[in-house]
C-alpha cells in the first residue's frame, strides 16, 4: 500500500477516534431486569376428615401373663359403620359392632368359646392400645399397622 494511502487511512482512523471522544460518553440505558416470576407453591391439603382405621391391625392380647397374637380386620361399610373380625390361633371371632369417636372405638365380638367379648381401643397414628374383655378374663391389648 503506497505511503499517502496509508497516511489518509490513519487520518481517517484518528478523526473518527476523535469524534467519538468529544461526543461524550455513550448514552447509558436503564434497562431493569424483568423481575422472576415468584414460584407457584401448593398449600397443603386441608387436614379435614376424622380418622379412619379400617384396615389391618396386628394385636397382642395380654391374657394372664401370656401374649396372643390377633389380627384385627376392620372395614368400613357404606354407611359408616365398622364391622370385621378378629384372627387368632383360637379361630376367627366375628366383630358384631365397632362405635369410633374421634381415636376412641368401643369393639364388640363374639368369643371363642362362646359369649360375647369387648375392647376399647384408642388409636394413635400407626398405634394402638387399650383393654378387653370376655369369658369372665380381660387385661390389655396393644398393636399397630403390620
Amino acid at each position: 500500500m503506497p505511503r499517502s494511502a496509508l497516511a489518509k487511512r490513519l487520518l481517517g482512523a484518528l478523526t473518527l477516534a476523535v469524534a467519538c471522544r468529544s461526543a461524550g460518553p455513550p448514552p447509558t440505558v436503564d434497562i431493569a431486569p424483568a423481575p422472576l416470576p415468584t414460584p407457584s407453591v401448593a398449600a397443603p391439603a386441608p387436614t379435614t376428615g376424622a380418622f379412619d382405621p379400617a384396615g389391618r391391625w396386628n394385636l397382642v392380647f395380654d391374657i394372664q401373663g401370656q401374649n396372643l397374637e390377633v389380627v384385627m380386620e376392620l372395614v368400613k361399610a357404606p354407611d359408616g359403620s365398622y364391622g370385621g373380625s378378629l384372627s387368632s390361633q383360637m379361630g376367627v371371632a366375628p366383630i358384631t359392632k365397632a362405635t369410633l369417636d374421634g381415636k376412641k372405638m368401643s369393639v364388640t365380638f363374639d368369643a371363642p368359646g362362646g359369649g360375647a367379648g369387648s375392647m376399647t381401643l384408642l388409636f394413635d397414628g400407626r398405634t394402638v392400645t387399650g383393654d378387653w374383655s370376655a369369658s369372665g378374663m380381660g387385661s390389655t391389648v396393644s398393636g399397630s399397622r403390620p
